[in-house]
């Protein structure tokens, strides 16, 4: 049975972090003299959250360590460098037969799946065809009130130009008074819908170089 701890053991709060770390490694010692859990021993781990600036509660989220260690930028949405990635992950958390991680790719199912999340968690605000007239809007206007102001359409400018990494944060985390999801959708999830706002971005705005020729000529 593995256990993190994560605390501040360095910087301000050092002290406060410290003495959490002995009250475990204290607790820990005394059940595994008892026999563990279940017969078997607890293994302890600190995470120093001072040094790597993750939240606890991120820290300890089921799979995060692994996936961090596996693809960082898959599961913060960020490079190493600490800035939005442009575009999709290069690569999966998917581990191929030599060991490798798989490539990323954006396919039917990767759709489809964002489509039921967003049809779940997002189209009740943003709309089905995320132009901020979801159901909750006009339930607003119907009990007389002036406006939903912060219920993003994001089909403007602004939010196409939004980087993909910063739409996957803000589904993860949140933003204004949109609640985060990231305890509801997991890493492939969260991608999955952005996928899936990214093809709807496109269905509203189509270029031209993408409008199949028989959409061409029916609209002649």
């Amino acid at each position: 049975t593995q256990m993190l701890i994560a605390t501040d053991i360095t910087g301000a709060i050092a002290p406060s972090g410290n003495a959490n770390w002995q009250v475990a490694q204290f607790a820990v010692e005394q059940i595994n003299q008892g026999g563990g859990i279940l017969g078997r021993p607890i293994e302890l781990y600190l995470e120093d959250t001072a040094t790597t600036g993750l939240e606890p509660a991120k820290v300890l989220n089921p799979g995060f360590r692994r996936a961090e260690s596996l693809n960082p930028e898959f599961v913060t949405g960020k490079d190493a460098a600490g800035a939005y990635l442009t575009s999709f992950p290069a690569l999966s958390l998917e581990v191929g037969a030599d060991g490798k991680l798989l490539p990323y790719r954006i396919t039917a199912e990767v759709l489809a799946l964002g489509r039921k999340k967003y049809d779940i968690f997002c189209a009740v605000c943003h709309g089905p065809v995320a132009d901020g007239n979801g159901i909750l809007k006009a339930r607003s206007a119907i009990e007389g009130a002036q406006s939903m102001p912060t219920i993003a359409n994001l089909q403007t400018l602004l939010y196409r130009s939004y980087p993909a990494g910063q739409l996957y944060d803000v589904v993860a985390n949140g933003k204004n008074t949109m609640q985060p999801y990231g305890e509801y959708l997991s890493y492939e999830e969260r991608w999955a819908v952005v996928a899936y706002l990214r093809a709807l971005q496109v269905s509203q705005a189509c270029p031209p170089e993408l409008t199949p020729e028989s959409v061409k000529a029916a609209t002649k």
